[in-house]
């Protein structure tokens, strides 16, 4: 017998297939299914298991606090320097702040600046859908609302309604393939 054939035939017994009946115990078959040669590969394990246990996690775990964000004003003139600062930060999206009050009133995404020919406002070229989440939302929850608002980015906010950071999907990813994302 092949190592597939193996894997699947330790699960049925005289025709009949063994019931899994719960979440951990598929993920204890999965963490100890891996024997040399098997057609399934280390890494399709681990993506298994991530993949079965990131709902489990709320935002909190994942999210980017917002004293470390890169932020803008809607005021603030994209010019070189500031353009420059921009790409150097790493990241490809921003929350934009209304200058007065300091609340989010939109994104700015790093794709948008490429076509960027002469010095704008930033609020002439941010996008104006910004989109809040609870930190103690589950991931899987989150991931659902990513598809379903065809977003990259959420504000996370407390139980005061206070940004306390954001979360992209890229995080969620990471959190479903076991790896960074770079």
């Amino acid at each position: 017998l092949n190592p597939l054939e193996r894997f699947i035939g330790s699960w049925i017994s005289q025709g009949e297939v063994r019931r899994i009946h719960s979440k951990e115990e598929l993920l204890d078959i999965l963490e100890h299914t891996q024997i040399d040669g098997d057609p399934i590969s280390k890494d399709e394990l681990d993506i298994a298991v991530h993949a079965m246990t990131f709902g489990d996690k709320k935002i909190t775990s994942i999210m980017t606090p917002k004293s470390v964000t890169k932020t803008v004003r809607a005021e603030d003139v994209l010019s070189p320097v500031m353009l420059a600062e921009l790409h150097d930060s790493g990241f490809s999206r921003f929350p934009v702040l209304e200058t007065e009050k300091g609340t989010v009133v939109g994104t700015l995404y790093s794709k948008d600046l490429a076509e960027l020919r002469s010095s704008k406002f930033v609020k002439d070229l941010m996008r104006p859908d910004v989109f809040y989440v609870n930190e103690f939302t589950s991931l899987d929850n989150v991931l659902n609302a990513f598809l379903r608002t065809q977003h990259h980015m959420f504000m996370v906010v407390n139980e005061f309604e206070e940004v306390v950071g954001i979360v992209t999907i890229e995080d969620v990813i990471e959190q479903i393939i076991g790896r960074k994302i770079v």
